[in-house]
């Protein structure tokens, strides 16, 4: 069954894989790079903890999939609104995840440093954003398969080309062959991107100790 949808259409694959990962590295590169940005002014500045911090846990346990109607209303049904789904899902998770990390960093590698002269500036780039780069990757790789089930269900929001939209075609037409392949597709795309994540995690980190 899934053979012959690989058989008769390799193209009509490639191309929802093609979308569907463009997808969800465009809404990884936007939330997690803004939830890891906020994440850092929220642990070094305390104002901006105590604006920020009410605001992101009043939201973050609202399903991003809530708000499918209110995108589809102010952006339509275009590639705007499915990035930013799949970005507000990741950016919720990096954001929580940076702050955390930041609180928990050994207050002597921070003291060490002032004792040398350190700057504050300096100290964040050279001394705490090492040191949460770990569970960092680890809330990336979190993120990572949170973006996939949020891009499949932004493609059901009207999308005419992506894994989503094919599994949604084919249940229309009771395709059982083309839902279990979209499926599979998705499932080894998914542990391809993360392998591809640890392994440039592994060696950014090659300094690390690890048991």
């Amino acid at each position: 069954m899934v053979g012959r949808v690989f058989v008769d259409s390799p193209a009509l694959l490639l191309n929802g894989t093609e979308w569907t990962l463009g997808r969800v590295v465009v809404g990884l590169v936007i939330g997690g790079i803004g939830g890891v940005v906020i994440g850092l002014l929220m642990s070094r500045y305390k104002v901006v903890y105590n604006i920020l911090d009410p605001q992101i846990e009043s939201m973050r346990p609202i399903p991003p999939l809530a708000a499918i109607p209110f995108i589809i209303l102010w952006f339509g049904i275009g590639e705007t609104g499915k990035m930013l789904l799949v970005a507000s899902g990741v950016f919720m998770i990096m954001v929580v995840t940076t702050v955390e990390a930041a609180h928990h960093v050994s207050p002597i590698y921070v003291r060490a440093a002032l004792s040398l002269g350190a700057p504050k500036g300096q100290i964040y780039r050279t001394v705490i954003f090492p040191a949460i780069l770990p569970p960092l990757v680890a809330g990336l790789r979190v993120s990572t398969a949170a973006a996939f089930g949020l891009v499949v269900a932004a493609e059901f929001m009207g999308a005419q080309k992506g894994l989503g939209y094919l599994v949604m075609n084919a249940s229309r037409t009771l395709d059982t062959g083309m839902i279990l392949t979209a499926m599979l597709i998705l499932g080894v795309v998914s542990f391809a991107l993360d392998k591809l994540i640890r392994l440039i995690a592994a060696y950014v980190m090659r300094w690390a100790e690890t048991s």
